[in-house]
């Protein structure tokens, strides 16, 4: 399985956030540099994920974007959700009329069953499991681990 780059950034650029006093208006520019991507390409993700409540967006020459709520309310499944929607990981045969759909294919139950794992899973982890995780040591990131760009580094 694979999500976008999209979702990529956008859990890299929420957890740049996570790693910020809660009431912290973050620049874009200071994101992007620190992810080392265009901002172009993070801002297209940041409106997508403001639209979905998932962040604010300050507009002004103080603008920029916060988390919407605290790290620990903002689990995996949800960023997933914002940015790549409602899409199924598994489309079985009957979707281009090639097979009788049914709760007695094989198939089909069987990566329902794994979806529905997997979705589990990715509600279980939130933005403030992965800021633990850095803040302790146990992982990292290769944004934060590498010397980046003078003052784009957050607070650990």
């Amino acid at each position: 399985m694979r999500f976008s780059l999209s979702t990529e950034y956008a859990l890299h650029g929420l957890l740049f956030l996570a790693l910020h006093p809660q009431d912290a208006v973050v620049m874009l520019p200071e994101v992007a540099r620190a992810l080392r991507v265009s901002e172009p390409s993070l801002r297209k993700v940041f409106q997508t994920l403001a639209r979905s409540g998932l962040v604010v967006s300050y507009r002004g020459t103080k603008g920029g974007y916060s988390l919407a709520l605290p790290p620990e309310a903002i689990s995996l499944q949800e960023v997933v959700q914002a940015v790549e929607g409602q899409t199924l990981l598994y489309q079985c045969m009957s979707a281009h009329g090639q097979c009788e759909p049914g709760p007695q294919c094989v198939i089909g139950s069987a990566f329902q069953e794994v979806e529905a794992h997997m979705r589990a899973a990715l509600r279980r982890i939130t933005l403030a499991d992965l800021a633990a995780r850095l803040r302790d040591g146990s992982k990292r990131v290769q944004w934060l681990a590498s010397p980046s760009p003078a003052g784009t580094a957050p607070p650990a």
